[in-house]
């Protein structure tokens, strides 16, 4: 378990934080932190460049791309929206948490397929279209909360 990238990270924060280096450390992190959101906006753009100049239709979607399209920006939202009020949390919480859960898919899907060499362009398309969508349904699920978390 202490093997685990995740375990370390914990144990750095808190080895900050018990030293009070936090803010020093954040300061010098930072700095790779941005070269890398950099180069990750570079990859994205590459990749999204490459399928369009193969002449293949962005919007051209199978089934695999469908689903996960339709499970990311529909069924997770709704899922967390059903948890929220299951919780009886309140209009903020539930809020942050529904909108966080219909954000387009992340950056880091074609980071790792491009590091893994798997399924590169459906990937890309996935993080496309659910960009393009999400322009009209999280708008429309935030109007979806006001109505019935505020009345209920």
């Amino acid at each position: 378990m202490i093997n685990s990238p995740a375990s370390r990270g914990i144990i750095g924060v808190l080895l900050a934080y018990l030293f009070q280096i936090d803010e020093i450390l954040g300061n010098y992190l930072w700095i790779p932190a941005r070269i890398v959101i950099a180069l990750a906006i570079i990859v994205v753009g590459s990749r999204l460049g490459i399928i369009t100049n193969q002449n293949e239709r962005i919007l051209d979607l199978n089934e695999e791309i469908k689903f996960s399209i339709l499970l990311k920006l529909f069924i997770l939202p709704f899922i967390i929206f059903l948890v929220c009020k299951s919780l009886n949390l309140d209009f903020y919480k539930s809020s942050a948490l529904i909108l966080q859960a219909a954000t387009p898919t992340a950056i880091s899907t074609i980071l790792m397929a491009e590091a893994y060499g798997v399924k590169q362009q459906i990937a890309s398309k996935i993080l496309f279209t659910t960009t393009l969508i999400s322009i009209i349904t999280i708008p429309l699920l935030k109007i979806f909360m006001d109505l019935f978390i505020q009345t209920t």
